[in-house]
């Protein structure tokens, strides 16, 4: 290879190398619109089969618009709590609500002291949904670190 041929290349080499390190930070994802948490169905962009995948979709996503999620099947005997955090793009516009559609999501965590864990969450409705806690120690929701705006 000839020295010509051998800068061009190298330097495009860096090129791409400089477009691929600036470019690989990571992307948040964005929430807004209308999901499902339904174990019947496979997970999908807008279906979650778990309550826990919706929380981890929740917390690592800002919120850009109104967001609904309609719960269409049961969860029973979450080892864990639901935990749902703060979330910097929640606002008076740009709130979560969840329709439980009558369904049950039932736990035993004793060792939190909840099913669901509204950690700092605002602007939230939580509506048509039966919370249960089987273990020895009890509670249902448990609002901690300014969760505020909830209904």
């Amino acid at each position: 290879m000839n020295l010509k041929k051998y800068i061009i290349n190298t330097v495009k080499g860096l090129g791409l190398f400089t477009v691929l390190a600036f470019s690989s930070g990571e992307a948040n994802a964005q929430l807004n619109g209308t999901y499902t948490i339904n174990s019947a169905s496979a997970t999908s962009g807008t279906n979650y089969q778990t309550w826990t995948a919706f929380a981890t979709a929740f917390n690592a996503a800002a919120i850009t618009g109104p967001v609904t999620v309609n719960v269409l099947t049961d969860e029973l005997n979450t080892a864990t709590a639901i935990t749902l955090n703060a979330n910097a793009g929640s606002s008076a516009t740009n709130t979560l609500t969840i329709d439980g559609g009558s369904k049950k999501l039932q736990g035993n965590s004793a060792l939190v002291n909840a099913v669901l864990r509204l950690n700092g969450v605002d602007y939230m409705t939580l509506k048509n949904l039966t919370i249960e806690n089987t273990s020895t120690t009890p509670g249902g929701i448990w609002f901690t670190n300014q969760a505020d705006y909830n209904t």
